[in-house]
């Protein structure tokens, strides 16, 4: 249930004032009944809760003759209403004998997150023709209700226990540019961000006789770098667009909450690194372009009485990017060599998605024929990769898997799609 108020007003004319709130309350309810592995037992949840939310901000727009200021604070509140146990590393409970169920012994309350976050941006010419920015924020983001209200029972199997404590992730974001003007159609952005984001959930291994579990935490951390350079081109001589290059770099210790339980408990706890390494979503080079060109009434050659190419609208997105990281597999001699995390690349990736439109009045009737075409030239783009080789469909010379099952089609993006439709506005 969601309940949202904003207000803006315009004080006077140096001085736009937004303020607003929100409330959210969540109504959860889950049901976990996890059947025995061998050896184990029984292991029933039945989780109902409802956390609370609020969120409140206040922003003024200052705009002067020489300058532009947004200045702002934002504050967030979060009340789980869960328990949780004392200290990650202590269970607070134990395993009933008989029942086979977890009993709840010692737990505490968890106190509600509170985080005051201030936003500053700026932007002043320097000629005519140029204009520079900067802007500054905290932001705040809760981890998910899933890894708060996971079964806290630390007896089970290969146990991967919820947390209600974790706190907040947090995010320090820096942001300056320069926008120029190139002429009465052409414009130039060039921009750098910077943002450190802590206590990112991640998961931890922990064996205390006679229990061995992972459990929710704040452990992961990142940072995120890069520049953007975008050239603009306005609508004239029938067509407009964009192209952007980015350059960035997302590095951190872990990509994902659960890679701690799934890579690093056990046996291979001590193995957990204590370093960055490139994020999953660590994508280096990244160029993207949008055309639009649009041919209006009454243009081109008339042949028979009609105008062929009158009317039609073209778009074109086109995308061109460097390969994502993955942790090569690497096989000698019959055994496995450790290799840096993330430390191969999945091949690049490049797209073209076409928008192509006949529009044709009759009377007061309108009718727009469309073609769209999704991967234009059906380039294949891999999404997963085998460790072994890097390739998404080659498992490499000694894999075990028949080539049906190395060629999985849900390895690559999307293939080549056509639709084609007729739409009519009366």
């Amino acid at each position: 249930f969601i309940a949202k108020i904003d207000l803006t007003h315009q004080f006077n004319q140096y001085n736009l004032l937004k303020i607003g709130t929100e409330v959210t309350a969540y109504d959860i309810k889950r049901l976990d009944y996890q059947q025995p592995w061998s050896g184990g037992f029984w292991a029933y949840d039945n989780v109902h809760r409802n956390p609370v939310e609020v969120a409140a901000y206040a922003q003024d727009k200052l705009e002067f003759s020489s300058f532009l200021v947004n200045v702002g604070i934002r504050l967030d509140y979060v009340d789980v209403r869960d328990k949780r146990w004392v200290d990650v590393t202590t269970p607070g409970g134990y395993k009933d004998e008989v029942t086979k169920l977890w009993v709840v012994t010692n737990e505490i309350n968890t106190s509600p997150f509170l985080q005051v976050s201030p936003r500053l941006g700026i932007a002043f010419p320097i000629t005519e023709a140029t204009v520079f920015y900067s802007s500054y924020g905290h932001f705040f983001q809760r981890a998910d209700y899933t890894e708060m209200y996971t079964l806290r029972d630390p007896s089970v199997n290969a146990a991967l226990v919820g947390n209600p404590g974790i706190e907040p992730q947090r995010t320090v974001a820096f942001e300056f540019g320069v926008k120029q003007q190139l002429s009465d159609n052409y414009s130039v952005d060039i921009g750098a961000y910077f943002k450190d984001i802590t206590n990112l959930v991640g998961s931890t291994y922990h064996a205390l006789f006679p229990y061995a579990y992972t459990i929710y935490d704040n452990s992961n951390y990142g940072k995120v770098n890069g520049v953007d350079l975008t050239l603009h081109k306005r609508m004239s001589n029938y067509f407009s667009g964009s192209v952007t290059y980015t350059y960035s770099v997302a590095r951190g210790n872990e990509s994902d909450p659960s890679e701690g339980y799934l890579d690093y408990r056990g046996s291979t706890a001590i193995l957990r690194p204590k370093r960055v390494f490139a994020l999953d979503f660590d994508r280096r080079h990244v160029v993207s372009g949008l055309l639009n060109i649009s041919l209006p009434d009454n243009f081109g050659p008339e042949l028979f009485g009609i105008r062929p190419f009158e009317n039609i609208n073209a778009n074109f997105v086109i995308q061109i990017a460097s390969g994502l990281p993955y942790t090569p597999n690497t096989l000698e001699d019959g055994d496995q060599l450790i290799v840096e995390k993330n430390s191969g690349r999945k091949g690049g990736t490049s797209q073209i998605d076409m928008r192509l439109e006949r529009i044709v009045k009759i009377s007061d009737v309108r009718f727009s024929a469309f073609l769209r075409i999704t991967n234009l030239f059906d380039t294949i783009n891999p999404q997963y990769v085998w460790t072994a080789t890097g390739d998404p469909w080659d498992g490499g010379p000694i894999t075990q898997n028949t080539p049906d099952r190395q060629r999985n089609p849900g390895n690559i993006d999307v293939r080549r799609s056509i639709q084609v439709g007729v739409r009519i506005d009366l």
